[in-house]
């Protein structure tokens, strides 16, 4: 487990040195809040060239007075499609 307390998993973490230590370069990435931590940590993660799915399924958010939930997170998706592999959990062999 790696604690953080910015919306990106690698700021500021251990993440990445025990990825690389790992020798990790494909992550596959599920959480919550699609809006804030699940979007900007796939960015980070392929901005540092890792192969980065997405469980289409596997994230989720709030409703907002401006935004249902379901919307927020078809648009994360959308989105993020153009970067990362987005797939259903069934899709996902680990």
């Amino acid at each position: 487990m790696i604690d953080k307390h910015t919306p990106d998993g690698f700021h500021e973490t251990e993440l990445k040195a025990r990825l690389d230590e790992l020798g990790v370069g494909h992550l596959v990435i599920a959480g919550m809040q699609s809006e804030m931590c699940v979007e900007t940590t796939v960015r980070k993660a392929v901005g540092l060239d890792y192969e980065v799915t997405l469980v289409k399924d596997g994230h989720s958010t709030f409703d907002f007075e401006d935004a249902k939930a379901v919307n927020t997170i078809n648009r994360i998706n959308d989105e993020l499609s153009s970067i990362a592999n987005v797939v259903n959990s069934k899709e996902i062999d680990i």
